[in-house]
């Protein structure tokens, strides 16, 4: 019915202090028990698993203002004091310097398996001749070349990897700024932000494939 809708739109999530008090409940609303936890029950810390999902959203900055609403309005305006830290920390050091060990640990298996088919590292440290070189196909033609070294050269400048690290950035704090209630030009303007970062981070993906291929991208 219009009333039950009108009902639902106005719902929102609370519970009972320790002391019988109840947070998020105005003048004319009441507390009432339901079974599930938003997101169909997904979106909890009910449980150590439950908690590590929840907490696994907000690092990656989707939907963690909505979860920090409704436990702002179930626990009070001090829940905040518990997800603005983990955004900070969590998302913008943590996660960075998991992805930055990966990379890393990326570039010296790289590097070990580039001077092993180039014959330099022998058993015991020296330089050997004797080491089997690996087979290669036959060349490119001369254009094709050209235009591999080329791609090769964009993706390896420093003007590419910091316009890339400007737009990743710049991304981060458009996915901030979403928020509720926002105005629906807002919300147009950042859903064609994101549909035009999308855009330019799969042709960057696309490029770095044609530039190393497949395998060496990862």
């Amino acid at each position: 019915s219009a009333s039950g809708e009108a009902l639902q739109a106005l719902s929102a999530i609370c519970t009972l202090r320790s002391d019988g008090q109840q947070y998020g409940c105005g003048p004319q609303q009441t507390c009432q028990l339901v079974s599930a936890n938003p997101a169909d029950g997904t979106i909890s810390f009910d449980d150590i698993f439950s908690a590590w999902r929840t907490i696994f959203q907000c690092i990656t900055l989707e939907g963690w203002t909505d979860i920090m609403y409704m436990h702002m309005q179930a626990v009070g305006p001090s829940a905040a004091l518990f997800f603005i830290p983990l955004i900070l920390i969590g998302s913008f050091y943590v996660l960075n310097l998991f992805l930055a060990a990966l990379w890393r640990t990326y570039l010296e298996q790289q590097q070990k398996a580039l001077c092993e088919e180039k014959g330099s590292v022998s058993r015991g440290g020296r330089p050997s001749s004797d080491t089997p070189k690996k087979a290669r196909p036959f060349g490119r033609g001369f254009s094709e070349a050209l235009q591999y070294n080329r791609a090769a050269a964009i993706i390896d400048s420093d003007v590419f990897n910091g316009s890339i690290t400007c737009l990743i950035l710049l991304n981060t704090l458009t996915m901030m700024s979403e928020r509720y209630p926002m105005p629906a030009w807002e919300a147009s303007a950042l859903a064609a932000g994101n549909s035009i970062t999308t855009v330019i981070f799969s042709a960057e993906l696309l490029l770095r494939f044609y530039a190393v291929g497949v395998s060496s991208a990862f």
